[in-house]
């Protein structure tokens, strides 16, 4: 399958780079550093940044399926908020080059804490981060609104580590005391459903 992948240089995005490459894909890689990335068959590296509506769409174009893998650690950056503003350049991209795949890694705190409310409306949770928390509500807005065939890969804390197994997941919540997750079962993850996986759904993940 042809990927367009967006934060292939973070934590996450290397492991899911590895992930698509390792398992056959095609992957074209957006970043502001193609030399941070490896040299590898089956890559093509486009420089750019995922606030820029052109390049993003440039790179979507062609491909079967995208995968948005930004790190939230870059939240703001020049004053233009880098998550829901990439998010919506991708979705954005993808309806007018007219694919229709979407895989997003995002926050738990998009997830359900009750039938009625989103974790992120917990006052406590937000209090930790609330910059985060208004981008990944705007994110999960853009998806709900998108018309595309998405799915969110919700997570709590990541570590950086290889995968072991042994994860859990649920459709609209976290699991059950689900506290982290390795970057390598993540990455694993969202490979293993690229193709049609929990279309529509939110899916929280964690040991």
């Amino acid at each position: 399958m042809n990927v367009a992948l967006f934060g292939p240089c973070g934590r996450t995005g290397r492991r899911v780079l590895s992930e698509l490459l390792d398992g056959g894909h095609e992957v074209t890689a957006l970043t502001r550093s193609p030399s941070d990335l490896p040299d590898r068959s089956r890559l093509r590296t486009v420089r750019g940044d995922v606030r820029d509506a052109a390049l993003v769409r440039e790179a979507v174009r062609g491909n079967q399926a995208v995968v948005s893998a930004l790190d939230d650690s870059q939240a703001e950056s020049d004053g233009v908020s880098v998550l829901s503003t990439g998010t919506a350049n991708v979705v954005d991209g993808m309806r007018a080059t007219a694919v229709g795949r979407l895989v997003v890694v995002a926050g738990a705190e998009i997830l359900q804490s009750t039938p009625d409310a989103l974790r992120i409306d917990d006052p406590y949770a937000r209090s930790f981060h609330p910059e985060l928390a208004d981008e990944y509500r705007a994110i999960y807005h853009t998806l709900r609104q998108s018309g595309l065939a998405w799915t969110a890969v919700c997570v709590p804390s990541v570590t950086d580590e290889d995968a072991r197994g042994g994860y859990r997941t649920a459709v609209e919540t976290l699991p059950a005391d689900g506290a982290r997750i390795s970057t390598g079962d993540l990455a694993a993850f969202v490979a293993d459903i690229l193709d049609d996986g929990y279309v529509g759904k939110r899916v929280g993940i964690s040991y």
